[in-house]
């Protein structure tokens, strides 16, 4: 299940490759309006409320980054890598709280997040698919990850934005505890946004197609 879980994101990034690519070469209809194209980085760090199934500890810091541009003037789409780093739990038999051991996470995945109005705050949804490789002392390996969650983006100037969303993670690893299936977790996150190259120039009015001479007067 996992295997066609992880097949199905690959195409999933490969259809979105294609798409900008496309989008490189389309011209923008001006009926719809125009759009900043240019490609952007976004660094990101952030914090998760772990899934209480992990037995590690409730709330962990991450840090990532993505790489992107805008599709259309509403839609977005990001490919990024971000890593966290649990502290596993001891258990009630070795005293409680958590030791030295470590379940490491390293996510590789693609997001497309959608955007509402056309203000300087643009509230957004999002929604996301990864691989996630994890590493712990029971098990190292890929499962397969989704994502759900929403937020605002807000303009600095015309290279720079930040974000600031919530969501939802759920990850289908079934190999680190065997009595557990996947994990759920809730994240926030803040990213800064940088676009690279020239904002590209607005398009040029359109002229009205001159008057008709009028007929001549026999």
């Amino acid at each position: 299940m996992q295997h066609k879980a992880l097949c199905f994101m690959l195409a999933l990034a490969l259809g979105g490759v294609g798409v900008v690519q496309a989008q490189d070469t389309a011209v923008v209809d001006g009926s719809h309006g125009s759009f900043d194209g240019r490609w952007y980085v976004a660094p990101t760090v952030g914090g998760y409320y772990n899934d209480s199934d992990r037995n590690t500890n409730s709330r962990q810091f991450y840090y990532g980054i993505g790489v992107g541009k805008f599709l259309s003037a509403n839609t977005s789409l990001d490919f990024f890598f971000d890593r966290t780093k649990r502290d596993i739990d001891r258990g009630a038999a070795n005293g409680g709280g958590h030791g030295s051991s470590r379940w490491v996470n390293n996510n590789v995945g693609v997001a497309l997040r959608y955007y509402l109005g056309s203000a300087t705050w643009r509230p957004y949804l999002l929604v996301g698919a990864l691989g996630s490789h994890h590493k712990n002392p029971s098990d190292r390996g890929w499962a397969a990850a989704a994502e759900l969650g929403g937020g605002v983006a807000a303009a600095i100037n015309d290279d720079s934005d930040v974000r600031i969303e919530a969501g939802y993670r759920y990850d289908l690893d079934d190999k680190s505890q065997r009595s557990r299936n996947g994990y759920g977790d809730a994240f926030l996150g803040l990213s800064i946004v940088s676009r690279f190259g020239a904002k590209p120039a607005a398009p040029a009015p359109v002229e009205a197609a001159p008057a008709p001479a009028p007929a001549p007067v026999e």
